[in-house]
């Protein structure tokens, strides 16, 4: 199952945003207030969403001022992607985030919609964090 989110209009360079999103420890600021234990070091970003999963992001690719995927590892043993997509348009930038998670179909109705929510918030955290 895949969600995504676009935020465009970002008054940033695809620079800015790329150095924002490809350092690990600005990762918390994306996430919700309610998740737990929310540990981020220049490698990683680990937090526990409560009664659901603790995930550990890693970056797993990145390509320079475009694109930066986070592979998650997780107590569940579920193939998670979290990625980040980057486009320049002359006076401002355009972020797309996809997260991606290999959830059994049973599962899909529960997740689908908090994982919306999920890259929703984060895109408007990265505009908001970008424009600062």
């Amino acid at each position: 199952m895949k969600v995504s989110a676009k935020q465009d209009q970002i008054k940033a360079t695809d620079e800015q945003i790329y150095q924002l999103i490809s350092n690990p420890e600005n990762f918390a600021e994306f996430l919700p207030a309610q998740l737990e234990q929310k540990e981020c070091t220049p490698d990683f970003c680990r937090f526990t969403i409560p009664g659901m999963a603790t995930l550990t992001l890693r970056i797993s690719e990145k390509t320079p001022f475009c694109k930066v995927l986070y592979s998650a590892e997780n107590d569940k043993n579920i193939p998670i992607t979290i990625d980040f997509l980057i486009e320049n348009h002359s006076d401002n930038s355009e972020v797309e985030v996809g997260i991606e998670a290999a959830v059994p179909a049973f599962l899909s109705g529960m997740v689908k919609n908090p994982l919306q929510h999920l890259a929703n918030m984060i895109v408007e955290k990265i505009k908001l964090f970008a424009e600062k």
